[in-house]
């Protein structure tokens, strides 16, 4: 048994000493006891989403703007997109709406403030979008890319809702960079994203 499944077994045994007393541990596997927790045997492992998440940078991809600046604060630049329905499947350009947006967070990791630009529809573009995120990003001063660690946060622009938000289906537990969920985080919640 690897040493994740040994833990998951021993928190399982610690909240539910009762049902752990005829499991034999070397027999159980991590996917046994997601199957029981998938199966709503253990309620109690929902929420294991932490309460910070490591981000990993990767350059010249999804994490390429974020790190450290102004004594530890912490920062996230990203492009978004934002996509009405259409009943007029080609005119897609017409619908989707960009977002350059520049999270700042204090070195806890909370989210302090956040800078934002709204470029239009895809249609109306006249600009590099990545050209003002390099903008925004270089008007913090001087700034280190590295890996930063944040607290899951939600705000509102335009009426449309931005930020790292926690979401729990029946069998995955995840954190989303919304709108549009373009990456998302999950266990083993050591920083790198889905796509």
């Amino acid at each position: 048994m690897d040493i994740k499944s040994e833990r998951f077994a021993k928190l399982v045994c610690l909240q539910h000493e009762a049902l752990c007393k005829g499991l034999i541990f070397n027999q159980l596997t991590l996917k046994s006891l997601q199957n029981h927790h998938n199966a709503g045997r253990w309620n109690f492992l929902k929420h294991m989403i932490p309460k910070k998440i490591k981000i990993l940078r990767i350059e010249d991809y999804h994490t390429h703007y974020i790190g450290k600046f102004d004594s530890g604060k912490q920062f996230f630049g990203y492009e978004h997109f934002v996509s009405k329905p259409s009943i007029n499947e080609t005119e897609w350009q017409k619908n989707r709406h960009e977002y350059v947006v520049l999270y700042i967070f204090d070195k806890n990791g909370s989210l302090e403030s956040f800078k934002y630009w709204y470029a239009g529809t895809t249609a109306e573009l006249n600009c590099d979008t990545n050209k003002k995120l390099d903008e925004l990003v270089k008007s913090l001063g001087k700034l280190r890319f590295c890996n930063i660690k944040v607290v899951p946060f939600q705000i509102e622009i335009d009426g449309i809702t931005f930020g790292l938000i926690p979401k729990t289906d029946d069998d995955y537990e995840r954190i989303e960079l919304d709108p549009s969920s373009t990456i998302a985080f999950s266990e083993p919640w050591d920083g790198e994203y889905d796509t």
